[in-house]
């Protein structure tokens, strides 16, 4: 088939989130923003969160919007979702896909021109989907990460250690749930126990899995080379201040309406 020069030169994003409902709601929305904008764009699921969702009106092939699965190792059964926060829950879901979705997904990068689109152009992965993130960079695929939760949430995650130091987390018994937390830079003073994140509350002991899980959300952060927060500057504008310092130079977040770009 012979290819459309300006058809194969045009932009296609492939979106790959986490398979829990949290992740997946926020990032699909992120897609249908960006095909309305007139940009290709692939959404990968895996098979089982496709099939639960395959009845919505969201999940319609577009003119710019398709859908793929790729394969895990894990039933569907309901007790996944129920147990998807857990940390052992987390890291055997990570090993499921890496072992199970790998070969997919990597076809899907490196598919040839077909029909009116092109080849995949850049991708943006869940920041907690390590091999998605992995296998994009082998394959020489530039690589934006999407961060669900809060940027008020994300920027206490950077502070682990310091919380650790100060003996915030863990919790100790029977401590004084709006105690003021010291260490989270921009927050001192307003920033109460009740207010951590739930993985926090969840430490037992500083080898506890719960740390290590936010380490690695930390260090996915930090390593890229630039960042979708879900949320906008009116609601969190101290903190975009703060994570210029810390992140990349250029970063970006979604709004309900439009992609901006922070120089």
């Amino acid at each position: 088939m012979e290819k459309n020069t300006s058809s194969s030169s045009a932009a296609h994003v492939l979106i790959i989130p986490f398979p829990a409902q949290g992740h997946v709601i926020p990032m699909l929305s992120l897609a249908k923003l960006l095909s309305f904008s007139g940009i290709f764009t692939t959404f990968v699921n895996t098979e089982s969160i496709h099939r639960r969702l395959s009845g919505s009106s969201g999940l319609i092939d577009r003119r710019r919007l398709r859908f793929r699965t790729v394969p895990d190792l894990l039933s569907d059964d309901g007790d996944n979702e129920r147990d998807f926060d857990l940390p052992s829950r987390f890291f055997n879901l990570q090993e499921s896909m890496r072992r199970g979705s790998t070969e997919t997904y990597k076809k899907l990068l490196t598919e040839e021109f077909i029909g009116e689109w092109p080849p995949v152009t850049c991708v943006i992965s869940d920041d907690i989907l390590d091999f998605a993130i992995e296998v994009a960079g082998e394959v020489g695929i530039p690589t934006l990460v999407f961060r669900t939760s809060s940027l008020c949430c994300a920027w206490v995650f950077a502070f682990i250690q310091s919380l650790i130091h100060n003996g915030i987390i863990p919790f100790p018994e029977e401590c004084d749930m709006d105690e003021i937390v010291k260490g989270v830079e921009g927050m001192e003073g307003i920033l109460r126990r009740r207010d951590l994140p739930s993985f926090m509350r969840m430490v037992k002991s500083t080898e506890d899995n719960y740390i290590k899980l936010m380490n690695g959300f930390n260090s996915n952060l930090i390593s890229s080379k630039a960042i979708i927060f879900n949320s906008f500057d009116a609601l969190d504008p101290t903190h975009y201040s703060h994570y210029e310092l810390l992140l990349p130079s250029y970063f970006y977040y979604r709004s309900s309406s439009s992609t901006h770009q922070i120089l």
